[in-house]
């Protein structure tokens, strides 16, 4: 015998045997992704008086006309006026802000 090692033989079908000799491991299965899906985004809102302090106000009042993804089509609808004397919010969701993600902020 000589006294260099031999290579594991490949097999195929994707199951290997073990470098140690022990049994075949099954190959790892891939995770599939889930379909994406609308997540709710909260936006708070005060409404400020002349003095920059916070003002009371109806929230039975405030009305949501429009969601949409696009800037061109929410600055197209207010500068055409379809919806006068409305404002939009433009809010980004950041990335790992799920719970228990390692990237939200400790509290």
């Amino acid at each position: 015998m000589s006294g260099t090692a031999t290579a594991p033989m490949r097999v195929p079908g994707g199951a290997q045997a073990s470098p140690n000799g022990g049994a075949a491991e099954a190959p790892k299965r891939k995770r599939t992704r889930s379909p994406s899906v609308a997540k709710p985004a909260y936006i708070v809102v005060q409404v400020m008086d002349e003095n920059g302090q916070p003002a009371s106000f109806d929230k039975k009042r405030v009305k949501v006309v429009a969601v949409e993804r696009q800037a061109d089509k929410v600055l197209e609808a207010i500068e055409a006026g379809d919806y006068p004397n409305a404002f939009y919010l433009r809010v980004v969701v950041p990335a790992g802000s799920r719970a228990g993600s390692p990237n939200k902020p400790k509290d």
